[in-house]
């Protein structure tokens, strides 16, 4: 099956009929990584950089959009 749609094929089977869904655990962490402006003594320095506007920016933060849990 495709793996990649399986958040979005059980939020939409889970609107459509909610006791067909018995259970919704996810297998895997989804989410991308991104920079966000640098926050002295919340961001580590080495992770410090200046975007092409010119703002400082913390790289390789994680913003998750589902989070896997352990199994019911």
């Amino acid at each position: 099956m495709f793996r990649e749609t399986a958040v979005v094929r059980g939020a939409i089977l889970h609107k459509i009929a909610p006791d067909l869904v018995s259970h919704r655990v996810l297998g895997a962490n989804y989410g991308i990584e991104k920079a966000v402006p640098f926050q002295t003594g919340v961001h580590p320095v080495p992770r410090m950089s200046q975007g092409p506007d010119g703002v400082l920016r913390c790289t390789g933060v994680m913003h998750w959009f589902a989070k896997k849990v352990p199994s019911l």
